[in-house]
């Protein structure tokens, strides 16, 4: 994973705050959107036997947008080490994306595995 960390400035401040206000659970907002797949059900179907999942559609969906957006690849960084310096912002170069799946296993009440796709956008 490549990153570089952002010099603070102004745009890093008014970015912060509104991540950090956003994250409160008392500020957050859901929406539900319908998606028509009919051109996903196309390309699997014209895949043959080993036909990509939709959670494979939807990764590299995220992944094209972060490159399209790279303002969205970021996330604010806190390192305890250098507390005196502040929360920084750290910029990713790679569109990496951590996928979770669950399993249905006989005596496993819930059993989940998460791996991170690297270079997603490349995939």
């Amino acid at each position: 994973m490549r990153y570089k960390i952002l010099p603070n400035n102004r745009y890093y401040q008014a970015s912060r705050s509104i991540v950090e206000y956003g994250i409160k659970p008392a500020h957050t907002v859901t929406f539900v959107s319908e998606v028509d797949l009919s051109q996903v059900m196309a390309m699997r179907k014209t895949a043959g036997e080993r036909k990509p999942s939709f959670t494979a559609f939807v990764v590299k969906a995220a992944a094209l947008a972060l490159k399209d957006f790279p303002y969205a690849n970021r996330r604010v960084c806190r390192r305890p080490w250098l507390w005196f310096l502040g929360p920084r912002l750290q910029k990713f170069e790679t569109c990496d994306i951590a996928v979770a799946a669950e399993r249905d296993m006989p005596g496993v009440e819930f059993c989940a595995f998460a791996d991170i796709i690297g270079d997603a956008d490349q995939q």
